[in-house]
C-alpha cells in the first residue's frame, strides 16, 4: 500500500483590519502549477494590474474551496470563479495574495520582540599585553 498524498486547504489569514471575519479557504495547488502563474504573481505584487493575472486567477478559482462572502443584502456568495470575477479589484488582489503566499510558504513578518529570553550579560574577555 503507497502513501497517500493529501492536498493541503489553506485558510487564509488577512491582517487588514477591514476583512476582519473574512474566511477564505483554498487547496493547494502543485509546484508545476505554481510554477507556471509564479511570474503573475509576483507582477501583482509589484502593483502591476489584475489584468496580468488572468492564469493565477484561473488556478486560484478552480481551488476555492469555501468562504463567507455575502453581498451587501446578507446573500451567500457562492466560492465560484464568476463570482470571484465580480469582486471589487482590491479584494480580488488580496486574496489572490494572500493565497499565493500562503501556498509558497511566504509567512507574515515576525514581531520585533524577542521571545527567546533574556540578553546575554556582557562577556569580557582577559586579555594579555606585552
Amino acid at each position: 500500500m503507497g502513501f497517500t498524498v493529501k492536498r493541503t486547504i489553506f485558510k487564509l489569514a488577512f491582517e487588514d483590519l477591514k476583512y476582519a471575519g473574512m474566511e477564505v479557504s483554498v487547496r493547494s495547488i502543485s509546484i508545476g502549477a505554481a510554477m507556471d502563474v509564479a511570474d503573475q504573481a509576483e507582477a501583482l505584487k509589484r502593483g502591476a494590474g489584475l489584468s496580468v493575472a488572468r492564469d493565477l486567477i484561473k488556478v486560484f478559482t478552480a481551488n476555492i474551496t469555501s468562504w463567507n462572502l455575502t453581498t451587501e443584502e446578507g446573500e451567500d456568495m457562492p466560492p465560484t470563479g464568476e463570482v470571484f470575477l465580480g469582486l471589487e479589484p482590491e479584494l480580488a488582489t488580496d486574496i489572490l495574495l494572500a493565497w499565493y503566499d500562503a501556498q509558497m510558504g511566504v509567512s507574515r513578518p515576525l514581531d520585533e520582540r524577542s521571545t527567546s529570553g533574556s540578553t546575554p550579560p556582557e562577556v569580557s574577555l582577559p586579555m594579555e599585553i606585552s
